[in-house]
């Protein structure tokens, strides 16, 4: 039977919808969910749940998902949401595979207490985001679904999968060895900052395509004297002031130096531990950011419509200007600029920050990218002089084979860190 047939959209109502046409809804019955990725954002799961327990009696779940993937959502953010469950009389536990290849299974099974009905749907649709409950750019996906008891039961029975691969949350988190699970968890503990060097002021520049004739006199003074910038085979010139916005960017300079003192620089940036980013960028929110912009750019612009109409104008009479630019509207395009702002809050925040954060850009299939990675992080650790709680946190992790150290560390000694720093500016 199917439940639904390379779909993209409402595939988590849809697979409920035909658990419910499927099983004798006055029983009491275990969920058990298999599955290779999850979604980031456990709410979702959450209300997976509580969709599906509206109409059928749930006692226990069951979610077994490769270990990699428990790592990668993070062993205590799972733990937590595990007890979350114990306060609606639903049993729920994790349950980690732990093998050398990747657990690549996507399933979903009710089984009644009685073992008398049960339904089962397979198919390619993970219990994540992407494969479960995006509403947008969603992958397209397909499950098929039984209602016969028998081959639920024998689904469930695992046969074949080793028991010494099956790990509750706190065994996977014991490691008898430096292992490539365990790299990947160490590295998990923590985020990659880099600086942004995109400025307000260099992303509202005008800029214009030069025409043949353009090139060949780039040295005009009429270009210089209109103010722009040539660059190759185009001109810019930056209208806008922002520089009363941000009043605060020398602190906000001496806070992200701060910062990065605090982490550990590797080849793709500085590494800092997820405790100390807690509250980062908190201050401001997006559209807080957008609204001090917006009325800046409005503010500016009335005065400067004008002054750019004239200056394109002016090169388009000239011929500087290439016809693929001919007919641009240069107002038009900062008022475009502007909205596409209002909704790009990752962009607007890293303009305004000056730096971002990104998290461990490599999947799990990048072993030697990640192993490299781990040693660098390792080396840069014990060889830095002045070892801020990140770098003894990274470390206790490593000799005890416990991820967790890093952050148990850190905030354990976070005021420690800021006394050196307090000692760094005095000096």
């Amino acid at each position: 039977m199917e439940v639904f047939f390379n779909t993209g959209k409402g595939k988590s109502s849809r697979l409920i919808d035909a658990f419910r046409s499927n099983v004798d809804n006055r029983k009491k019955y275990q969920l058990s969910i298999f599955t290779c990725y999850l979604a980031d954002d456990l709410a979702k799961v959450s209300n997976f749940i509580d969709e599906i327990s509206s109409s059928i009696k749930l006692t226990d779940i069951q979610l077994y998902i490769d270990a990699r993937e428990c790592i990668r959502i993070g062993i205590e953010k799972l733990r937590e949401f595990e007890e979350s469950y114990a306060d609606y009389n639903i049993g729920f536990e994790v349950t980690a595979i732990d093998t050398p290849n990747l657990f690549h299974s996507k399933a979903y099974a009710l089984l009644s207490h009685d073992e008398q009905t049960g339904a089962l749907a397979v198919g390619s649709a993970n219990f994540s985001n992407a494969g479960l409950f995006a509403k947008r750019n969603s992958n397209y996906e397909t499950l098929l679904l039984t209602n016969d008891v028998e081959t639920v039961k024998e689904f469930l029975s695992l046969q074949d999968i080793n028991e010494k691969n099956f790990k509750n949350l706190e065994k996977l988190e014991e490691y008898k060895r430096e292992s490539y699970s365990f790299k990947y968890a160490l590295l998990q503990q923590g985020k990659f900052v880099h600086k942004w060097s995109e400025t307000f002021n260099q992303y509202f520049a005008i800029r214009y395509k030069l025409s043949e004739k353009g090139k060949s006199e780039i040295g005009n003074d009429i270009l210089k004297n209109l103010g722009f910038t040539v660059d190759a085979e185009t001109i810019s010139r930056q209208f806008f002031d922002f520089s009363s916005i941000k009043k605060n960017d020398e602190v906000d300079e001496q806070q992200f130096n701060s910062l990065l003192r605090r982490g550990i620089e590797t080849f793709l940036g500085h590494w800092l531990p997820l405790s100390l980013l807690q509250g980062l960028n908190d201050e401001v929110d997006a559209e807080h950011i957008f609204e001090i912009l917006s009325n800046n750019v409005g503010q500016q612009l009335d005065g400067l419509k004008q002054h750019i109409t004239e200056a394109f104008e002016k090169l388009k009479n000239e011929g500087f200007i290439a016809e693929t630019d001919l007919n641009k509207d240069p107002i038009l395009e900062l008022e475009n600029k502007l909205n596409n702002l209002k909704d790009d809050h990752v962009k607007l925040s890293r303009m305004w920050y000056k730096f971002y954060v990104f998290e461990l850009p490599y999947d799990l299939s990048r072993k030697n990218d990640i192993e490299t990675l781990y040693d660098d992080l390792i080396a840069k650790a014990q060889s830095k002089k002045r070892k801020y709680a990140a770098v003894h946190g990274v470390l206790e992790a490593k000799y005890t084979l416990r991820p967790i150290a890093v952050s148990e560390y850190c905030i354990s000694h976070e005021q420690e860190d800021d006394t050196v720093d307090d000692e760094n500016i005095e000096e």
